[in-house]
């Protein structure tokens, strides 16, 4: 890739600032005009916020494991135990693994510890769904597995329950359930307004478009000759998703299909109209790491070259401004920028504690991690300038993060 066809990273800092500028004005807005518990405001701000966000449906490590399993093709997924460097033939010397480089700043997770009770929301714990405005019952609990925010109030919850039969439910602001799809094992996001949510379900391979109440508004059955993998985001109007040859984006209103990668897109920020993408290359593979870049998904510019690791999981911040890569072998959390792909945060996991999800909240520039050990599960924040605190208490069963 030559310079020229890379963003300068100045140029999109200055988008970056202007996204974080409307966030602030929204925080004083709300600071001014709704009352919140706590440590809410940030979050109310954001919640009013709806042109610079995206929600993305995210749940247990299970769930997010297996979205990026799909997404990625299997060339580029990684296995538990990497397999040993292949030799070029005629050669005596193995690649060499990547060094990792250096982030501007570094912290460890912390495993103990009094709460702050500044608890970054939105969350579910226990059937319980916790937001800035309120605690509320969700309507459906059994095997949860993601809650996707809607427009007004609705939710979109995703279910995997011990029958092993999948299940998705629309739950009304109200709490009652609106809608429920038995058998379905989905994958869904939604657009940056709330508005409107997009549904695949794994085990037919039936996209469909709906809106805030459940409405179909589109739906196909695949992406033209190739199966649909994941879907992955909105761009605008159309939707984001990965097929057997690469990502495409798909038009619900004109059934229109654009391939436009024959990369396969990992996460997306509608608001930003970004997508992070897996990038091929084959000598990392084979030493247990992958490339990334982020792309803008209206033209596929890149806003930063190609950045290489050992990578479980690869996330994008709901705004656009950070990756998340979670290293595959669960010994750190790294948070880079999106644009110019400097790594700003790495968060060392101590032995015996599992990270199970990770959300950067927009406009907090913090790093949320639900973890776990022997002792239960929790919630923990860490700046990107390195300073972390536990957050919550601990909880015999898992904290879900909701994406913003």
């Amino acid at each position: 890739m030559s310079p020229a066809e890379v963003t300068h990273p100045d140029d999109g800092e200055d988008r970056d600032d202007r996204l974080a500028e409307q966030v602030t004005q929204s925080f004083a807005r709300i600071a001014r005009t709704m009352p919140v518990e706590g440590g809410g405001v940030a979050l109310a701000a954001v919640r009013e916020a709806r042109t610079i966000r995206r929600r993305r449906s995210v749940g247990t490590v299970a769930a997010a494991a297996a979205l990026v399993a799909v997404a990625v093709p299997v060339s580029l997924r990684l296995a538990a135990s990497p397999a040993p460097p292949v030799r070029p033939a005629g050669s005596n010397t193995a690649p060499a693994r990547p060094s990792l480089p250096s982030a501007e700043h570094t912290a460890t997770l912390p495993t103990n510890g009094s709460p702050t009770g500044r608890v970054v929301r939105p969350y579910a714990v226990d059937g319980t769904y916790h937001g800035a405005s309120g605690s509320a019952r969700l309507a459906a609990t059994d095997g949860l597995s993601a809650v996707l925010n809607l427009d007004g109030g609705a939710k979109v919850l995703l279910l995997r329950p011990s029958s092993g039969k999948g299940e998705v439910v629309l739950q009304a602001p109200d709490g009652a359930i609106a809608l429920t799809l038995p058998g379905v094992d989905g994958q869904a996001v939604a657009d940056a307004t709330g508005r409107r949510w997009a549904l695949l379900d794994v085990r037919t391979g039936v996209l469909t478009v709906r809106d805030a109440q459940g409405t179909v508004r589109g739906s196909t059955e695949s992406a033209g000759p190739s199966p649909i993998r994941s879907v992955v985001g909105f761009s605008g109007d159309r939707v984001l998703m990965t097929t057997s040859t690469g990502t495409s984006l798909w038009d619900p209103a004109t059934r229109h299909l654009d391939q436009v990668s024959g990369d396969a897109a990992l996460d997306a920020s509608d608001a930003a109209r970004r997508a992070v993408y897996a990038t091929t290359d084959t000598t990392l593979e084979r030493a247990g790491s992958i490339c990334w870049q982020v792309r803008s998904t209206t033209d596929q510019r890149p806003v930063a070259a190609p950045t290489c690791g050992p990578a479980g999981t690869v996330t994008m911040s709901a705004d656009g401004r950070y990756v998340v890569v979670r290293q595959a072998s669960g010994a750190a959390v790294w948070v880079y920028r999106a644009t110019g792909g400097r790594p700003v945060l790495r968060v060392a996991v101590p032995a015996g504690v599992t990270v199970e999800d990770t959300s950067l909240r927009i406009g907090l520039d913090e790093l949320v991690l639900a973890a776990s050990d022997r002792v239960g599960h929790r919630l923990a924040g860490c700046t990107t300038e390195g300073v972390c605190e536990v957050l919550t208490t601990t909880s015999p069963t898992p904290y879900l993060l909701i994406r913003d």
